[in-house]
């Protein structure tokens, strides 16, 4: 029998949020590197949980922010701005914020979360982080900014779960009932199967299209990036592909390959201007990378971490040679 545990009922966003105070810290942190010590930080690597997030299997529990200042050593500074679901247009203000800084990265990190763009993210009410996006508006106030295409959010998790959607590979329709199959207590192989699979499906296979506004902030950031002097390592970050193709099967693999192409579209003038690198990880690493067999999420054990600070680390070094 299959079981789902809904949790408690679903409660309208509260209109003032308290306050960030990581990224209060944060912000501080980024003027007393790029604005206050007149010897700039050499590398800015932005992220999400994925920078932070360490597996309770790991004997190596350094980080892979912290594994990427390690192996560039005394040669490189490295400063990390992250917190959990952090996207594109929360980097693309910190970059906007450092246009009024006295002092430049030589090398910005973006990582680019595909599932930054599915409808279980970009639209979750909790994940906007407008109240963050504008204390930096703020402090870049009077510089010309280009506005991002509308798109009306939901304002609650009510509004959230009834957001209807449409997934190859699931005959789900709502976020609701995806989120409800998140919560699903499976007894056999067979129900643990559809639970990971539904999950790999929400997470990674939405339709993703050319005017996203989260992805059409790739080349705008890139672009700012590029204002400042800076280079950028325009990362896609690594997901559990094998997962998702032993669960899904073959139309997974041609989602996903579907939307790195729309992302490296979005690279392609900053990299041939030679500003910026692209890296397309996000097949880079087996099931053996991530903290479970069928992880739906991008969050790397040592074994990834390591391996992935090492591609960004000697990307880095070749850009500043």
């Amino acid at each position: 029998m299959l079981r789902i545990a809904r949790g408690p009922s679903p409660k309208v966003r509260p209109k003032t949020q308290p306050e960030n105070t990581v990224f209060r810290r944060q912000l501080r942190d980024l003027i007393r590197h790029f604005d206050t010590n007149p010897v700039a930080t050499s590398v800015l690597y932005f992220g999400d949980s994925v920078l932070s997030r360490v597996s309770r299997d790991d004997h190596d529990t350094r980080s892979l922010g912290q594994m990427v200042a390690e192996k560039l050593g005394d040669r490189m500074q490295v400063v990390c701005i992250y917190d959990g679901a952090y996207h594109m247009a929360v980097f693309n203000a910190f970059v906007r914020a450092l246009g009024r800084m006295r002092y430049r990265p030589q090398v910005i990190v973006l990582p680019v979360n595909l599932r930054s763009f599915s409808p279980q993210w970009h639209l979750n009410p909790e994940w906007q982080f407008d109240k963050e996006i504008r204390t930096l508006e703020e402090f870049t106030a009077g510089r010309t900014q280009t506005v991002p295409p509308v798109q009306k959010l939901p304002q609650s998790i009510i509004e959230f779960r009834a957001t209807p959607v449409e997934y190859p590979c699931s005959s789900l329709t709502r976020i609701g009932e995806f989120l409800d199959v998140v919560r699903m207590r499976t007894e056999t192989a067979e129900q643990k199967e559809y639970r990971w699979g539904q999950i790999h499906v929400f997470h990674y296979m939405h339709p993703l299209q050319a005017d996203h506004p989260k992805l059409l902030l790739v080349k705008e950031t890139l672009e700012e990036i590029e204002k400042l002097g800076a280079f950028a390592v325009a990362y896609v970050t690594p997901i559990n592909h094998q997962a998702g193709r032993k669960l899904i099967g073959e139309d997974f693999a041609s989602a996903v390959r579907d939307q790195v192409e729309l992302v490296r579209r979005q690279v392609a003038e900053s990299e041939r201007r030679g500003r910026a690198r692209f890296l397309d990880c996000s097949t880079m690493f087996g099931s053996d990378c991530f903290f479970h067999e069928y992880d739906p999420t991008e969050h790397l054990n040592e074994r990834g971490r390591l391996m992935l600070a090492d591609v960004i680390a000697q990307v880095i070094l070749q850009l500043c040679q």
